[in-house]
């Protein structure tokens, strides 16, 4: 069983027979000051998430998605703002006609998008911050969800049909460890409450009594009880000022402009 000699590192990330466990009061740090990128926030943004394909390292493609569940999640199912492009050749454009439909075609309809959000729903004072709907307002027509199936090299045909594109192995939504042992497609716990380990909520699936004794061996504490939300799981409240030192607090309001 992985679990039972999975291990962890220590602070110069040598390997460790026991695990590691995290840190409490970076957990509230994490949640708080946003680096855990809060759903309500992110739904604040225009979003083109141009997902190559790199499965061997950090560029997972759940992680695309996990970002579109974190947004519908703080705003009533709706990510109009976030726009998905997923090709599967590899992490990045790589050829000229690549680069024009991804890179180049991204960056002048973020311009547009940014451009007419500008237009429609101007800043007027320096901390106004705009919202979803306004986002999604001043979106261009071409911000739309697409891929480019992975024989198609020269990103040539757009397909627009989702069912097409989940279905080519490159560009399929995958799933983190952690989804799959129940954890939400949202990935924002870091830390999971636990709950006894019960035999019954693996059904259909039974166990031995050797295998059931050697499950509790391996989760002594118990296990992961998804429905809760994670340890020092709480909204953000960025941006913090550490002057005072760890943990942070919320920054004042901005200064006024005066005149000498």
């Amino acid at each position: 069983m992985l679990n039972e000699k999975i291990g962890g590192t220590d602070a110069d990330s040598n390997l460790t027979s026991s695990r590691s466990k995290a840190d409490l009061p970076a957990l509230d740090i994490a949640y708080r000051s946003g680096i855990v990128s809060s759903g309500r926030n992110l739904a604040k943004l225009p979003i083109i998430d141009s997902r190559g394909y790199d499965e061997q390292g950090i560029h997972y493609i759940w992680r695309t998605f996990s970002e579109r569940a974190r947004i519908d999640a703080a705003n009533a199912g709706n990510h109009g703002n976030q726009v998905i492009w997923r090709y599967g050749t590899a992490l990045l454009p790589a050829t000229p006609p690549q680069v024009a439909a991804v890179t180049l075609a991204s960056f002048l309809t973020m311009d547009t998008w940014l451009s007419n959000l500008l237009t429609s729903a101007p800043k007027s004072t320096l901390n106004a911050v705009r919202t979803q709907a306004q986002v999604i307002a001043a979106k261009p027509p071409e911000a739309f969800d697409l891929c480019y199936l992975t024989g198609d090299v020269t990103f040539s045909s757009e397909v627009t049909d989702m069912t097409l594109c989940d279905a080519d192995p490159r560009l399929m939504k995958h799933s983190s460890p952690r989804q799959v042992a129940g954890g939400p497609l949202t990935e924002n716990i870091l830390k999971c409450q636990l709950k006894p380990l019960n035999a019954g909520d693996y059904l259909p699936a039974t166990f031995s009594a050797a295998q059931l004794a050697r499950l509790q061996a391996a989760f002594p504490d118990g296990v992961c009880d998804w429905s809760k939300p994670g340890v020092g799981q709480q909204p953000a409240v960025s941006p913090l000022t550490f002057e005072n030192g760890p943990g942070g607090e919320p920054l004042g309001p901005p200064p006024s402009a005066t005149h000498l």
